[in-house]
């Protein structure tokens, strides 16, 4: 039987596991969560590196393929290969086709992601496939602490992105939210009124301020640098560059409505897991 090693810093590595495990179940799927060590996303890159090769040196060789599950964990991508180059690794990626299928080449891109991505080289990647593209980035600090407790309901998520968004109008009043859990998670039932105070609390320092002074980072083509705006905008398309974010992908299209496109990539990632077992349907899709 084949067997993957699905590699994390968090919680996003065993949603990328459950799925991939629901996907493929005649595979074999270890999980390999750096508990001691996360989150990721708020380390430099060659920590990541560091700490990923540490964390996955008693698999290399023994394992037909290691996911890295996570946007954060994929920046080691290029260095685990290069320092193992008998041993088969994939990470999370961008699907820029689809990104340009969803729209008649999208004006307004908001990109959901990691602190720590925002420098590297995959945004750096998506200024050169997407040039014509404003690329938007809002502070999404605090986001994954809620998520872990069941915090994040989508009355939390409109105080966060209403100063910067333009969203569909709440028609009912919000209840508290009783989510889907990632086994061994904590599970509780948290009230919209109490969120907003507890999502404050746990902001990173080096982001703390109020609403007004938080920046919206956007990049107008790839010759330019980010420059802050305060501007309510409409995406034409939502991207969620962190598997954190992947189950709340109905809350984000319920709050921007039909008329914008929420996409992650989790399907890129069966495609890329079946391309290198050599699987067949290497699309992603079931066999008929």
């Amino acid at each position: 039987m084949l067997k993957i090693v699905v590699f994390d810093g968090g919680w996003g590595g065993e949603l990328v596991a459950d799925y991939l495990a629901e996907e493929l179940r005649t595979i074999e799927i270890e999980r390999v969560i750096d508990w001691k060590h996360a989150p990721y996303d708020n380390k430099t890159i060659s920590e990541i590196e560091s700490l990923s090769e540490d964390c996955l040196r008693p698999y290399v060789g023994k394992v037909d393929l290691i996911v890295l599950g996570g946007y954060a964990t994929s920046l080691a991508l290029e260095f685990l290969e290069r320092q193992y180059p008998m041993q088969k690794f994939i990470g999370m990626g961008i699907n820029y086709y689809r990104i340009l299928k969803s729209r008649n080449y999208p004006s307004q891109v908001a990109v959901f992601v990691d602190s720590v991505l925002i420098e590297s080289d995959l945004c750096q990647e998506m200024r050169q496939k997407l040039p014509f593209s404003t690329i938007i980035t809002p502070d999404c600090s605090g986001w994954e602490d809620l998520i872990n407790i069941g915090g994040m309901s989508r009355e939390a998520l409109r105080l966060e992105l209403c100063d910067h968004f333009h969203l569909r109008t709440a028609k009912t009043k919000s209840l508290p939210i009783k989510r889907k859990t990632t086994r061994g998670r904590p599970s509780r039932e948290v009230s919209s009124r109490s969120t907003l105070p507890l999502l404050e609390s746990i902001r990173r320092p080096e982001v703390e301020g109020n609403e007004d002074s938080l920046p919206l980072l956007t990049q107008e083509s790839p010759d330019q640098p980010f420059h802050s705006t305060k501007k309510r905008l409409l995406p034409d398309v939502v991207l969620l560059l962190n598997t954190h974010f992947w189950e709340l992908r109905a809350d984000f299209e319920e709050l921007f409505g039909y008329g914008v496109r929420v996409l992650d990539f989790r399907q890129k990632l069966l495609h890329d897991t079946c391309s290198a077992l050599s699987l067949r349907g290497v699309d992603g899709c079931r066999s008929k």
